[in-house]
């Protein structure tokens, strides 16, 4: 049966799920096309492949929309962060965001890699 695509989802889409609103955020990372959802009531993020615990560079360099996803995330009210490679991070959610923004700012120290919209691992 083909269903087709209703609609597609884009990077500051709400979703309403049950009771619930989810922002879309676009986190680009192991591909360009990752999502994450955050439940702003609850304080609950849902990623996808961006993992959370950083620093995540693929080939040495940090896609630069990914970097600006991590700013976003690391600015919102968490309590709990669910991946799904990992146990959900019910302590110190909010803490940990920032760490992993502040390692893959470390890492980068901004500079680009000789590619445009990348940043380079030193």
């Amino acid at each position: 049966m083909d269903i087709g695509i209703a609609h597609f989802i884009i990077n500051v889409d709400l979703l309403r799920i049950g009771d619930r609103n989810f922002d879309v955020l676009h986190t680009p990372g192991l591909s360009n096309d990752s999502l994450c959802f955050n439940c702003y009531q609850d304080g609950v993020v849902f990623f996808g492949d961006t993992l959370p615990e950083g620093p995540h560079a693929l080939n040495g360099f940090f896609i630069s929309e990914y970097v600006k996803a991590l700013e976003r995330i690391a600015r919102l009210w968490l309590e709990t962060i669910n991946s799904c490679h990992d146990e959900p991070v019910t302590t110190n959610a909010g803490q940990m965001m920032g760490n992993t923004l502040a390692n893959v700012l470390k890492e980068t120290s901004g500079e680009t890699g000789g590619m445009t919209g990348e940043y380079s691992l030193q």
